[in-house]
């Protein structure tokens, strides 16, 4: 009986492999970080005082 079980697990999760293969695939190329940007900032009134 297991056996059977198998083999049908096997046979309704077979045809969907490539397509999740294909999402996740997607998905990691669709994921990025944007590049973090720091512009040096000093005072407002360069006459001020720290």
């Amino acid at each position: 009986m297991d056996h059977l079980r198998a083999v049908t697990d096997f046979v309704s999760i077979a045809p969907a492999g490539p397509a999740v293969l294909t999402f996740r695939r997607a998905a990691r190329r669709a994921r990025f970080q944007a590049p973090v940007l720091f512009t040096p900032t000093g005072p407002a009134d360069p006459d001020a005082r720290p």
